[in-house]
């Protein structure tokens, strides 16, 4: 190694020139740096300031419940505790305003009819087709669900009805107060989660009965999946559904990529997410031949997961991406990178 030689892939640390003692001293006092960067235990300094972030979250959530305490609670809180009439007129200004909100925000039905339409009918439904309309139905149910409910507050809170105030539950009552704290009321999620545990049993029962094996003749223990990244955002291709498809909208979390490349690349300072480009999915048989494989290009098998929390029930697959010239696919492994389908 030469005086020019760098020590690390920043360029920090460079071997000092020969000569005495006081030189070297001089040279670690003036040339290097106070403290050693995250990348030398292989992280990226974006990893640094998600720790400071999660730190800060941590902070301003004991700081929250600090002042919920009510043994902290000063004057000024116990003055409010006093005018729980006046609070209580605030809070429905409050939860009209809020429900309001939501009802101008709320999306327009899915067109069942048309989406029937569009599936076809007899030979040419598909399980996927029977699932996209099911996820129709429930999405208009749901809507429905809410603005019904919607409707039926903002007319008790005017005073234009107050029959529904008669039923033994307390239904609304709950409801009212989870609006009022901006909350998702539990009905509404209860309602979706009824859905999808109905629509897990439709799927469990299609497993069970080898629907892909009966229509085409191949068990899924025989299939793999290939994957073709796109070098554009909207890609002219258009696969069947029954011979693949296209997922738009793939997040690549503690990484870049590198559009001309096609290549993984390190992202740059405060950029903790990056969108992909379209990936195609199709299954094919695994006895059939690979792609071709660039062999100057090492892999690094992405882990995707459902959500940035991470865990084994979230994990779905594994994406080879390519990785950079001068780059290691051990790398990415200690940047801890990953492909998200939500953020």
């Amino acid at each position: 190694m030469t005086v020019t030689t760098p020590l690390s892939a920043r360029g920090w640390f460079r071997l000092p020139r020969d000569g005495v003692y006081q030189t070297y001293v001089e040279f670690i006092g003036t040339q290097l740096p106070d403290r050693d960067g995250i990348d030398v235990f292989g992280q990226h300094e974006n990893a640094n300031i998600k720790y400071l972030k999660s730190r800060s979250d941590y902070m301003l959530q004991m700081l929250t419940r600090v002042a919920k305490d009510p043994s902290q609670q000063g004057p000024a809180s116990q003055q409010q505790q006093q005018q729980p009439q006046q609070r209580t007129g605030q809070d429905h200004e409050r939860t009209e305003q809020t429900i309001s909100d939501l009802l101008s925000t709320l999306p327009v039905y899915l067109d069942y009819e048309n989406a029937l339409r569009i599936v076809g009918a007899g030979t040419n439904r598909t399980p996927v087709s029977d699932a996209l309309l099911a996820e129709v139905r429930t999405y208009n149910a749901i809507l429905s669900r809410v603005q019904s409910d919607c409707h039926c507050l903002a007319r008790m809170l005017t005073g234009a009805t107050n029959e529904l105030l008669d039923e033994d539950t307390d239904r609304w009552s709950v409801l009212l107060g989870a609006l009022q704290i901006n909350k998702v009321p539990e009905c509404w999620a209860q309602s979706g989660e009824a859905e999808t545990s109905r629509r897990v049993a439709e799927i469990r029962v299609s497993l069970s009965d080898w629907l892909h094996a009966k229509a085409y003749g191949i068990s899924f223990e025989e299939l793999r999946w290939d994957f073709s990244i796109y070098t554009t955002n909207k890609p002219l291709e258009r696969i069947p559904i029954q011979d693949g498809f296209i997922a738009w909208g793939l997040q690549l979390e503690n990484g870049s990529w590198d559009w001309e490349k096609q290549t993984l690349t390190l992202p740059d300072i405060l950029e903790m997410t990056c969108p992909m480009p379209p990936v195609a999915f199709r299954p094919v048989r695994r006895s059939a031949e690979m792609g071709e494989i660039s062999e100057s290009l090492p892999f690094y098998e992405c882990p995707i997961f459902y959500s940035s929390d991470r865990g084994e029930d979230a994990f779905i697959l594994a994406l080879p991406l390519p990785v950079a010239e001068q780059q290691d696919a051990q790398a990415w492994v200690m940047f801890n990178t990953a492909l998200l389908l939500n953020d």
